[in-house]
């Protein structure tokens, strides 16, 4: 009887090991910040993982990034052509939270390009926020506060653009993208 009372301590203590682990991984994922691979990185390798890219073939990266920034950073190209190149990531909206912070990095050398944050409802999309970068060559870093309208829209889509251009290929980089509540 003494191998049965162990052997159910052990698959009892692997069990609420198990559940402290998954506990953690949920804290993970809604700590913070609500975006999910924030620098476009996973392993050491570059990732559009969670992202979606727009009014392009796939995701490109660059081997440049601001301080802290890891290895990779999103880069997005503008052609003379548009519609104009974005990438997304779309979270459902958490309850109860009307105030939110974005924080990003972005290197673009002619500046124009904009991240938009659209508040989606059940029947419409509209900007919830917008904020438009200056040209720099160097990685800057910028903060975006707002609040989202009431009644509250269903998810939140956080959008990167590419500068605009009519003239010549732009590369704007993005990283670090964070998505906070605030409370």
């Amino acid at each position: 009887m003494k191998p049965i009372f162990w052997a159910v301590v052990v698959l009892v203590s692997l069990g609420l090991t198990g559940c402290r682990q998954q506990s953690q991984v949920i804290s993970i994922i809604t700590g913070e910040n609500l975006l999910q691979n924030p620098s476009f990185e996973e392993n050491d390798k570059s990732s559009g993982r969670f992202w979606s890219i727009h009014n392009f073939p796939g995701f490109q990266f660059a081997k440049d990034t601001p301080p802290d920034g890891g290895t990779w950073s999103l880069s997005l190209t503008s052609d003379w052509t548009p519609p104009s190149v974005y990438a997304s990531q779309t979270i459902a909206t958490p309850p109860g939270i009307r105030d939110f912070r974005l924080t990003f990095w972005v290197k673009n050398e002619f500046g124009g390009n904009a991240v938009i944050i659209r508040g989606i409802f059940a029947d419409t999309t509209q900007t919830v926020a917008s904020l438009t970068t200056e040209p720099n060559k160097v990685w800057k870093a910028y903060t975006l506060t707002f609040q989202i309208p009431l009644p509250a829209p269903d998810s939140l889509r956080v959008e990167l653009w590419a500068a605009p251009t009519e003239l010549q290929r732009i590369i704007t980089l993005y990283d670090l993208i964070t998505l906070e509540p605030i409370q």
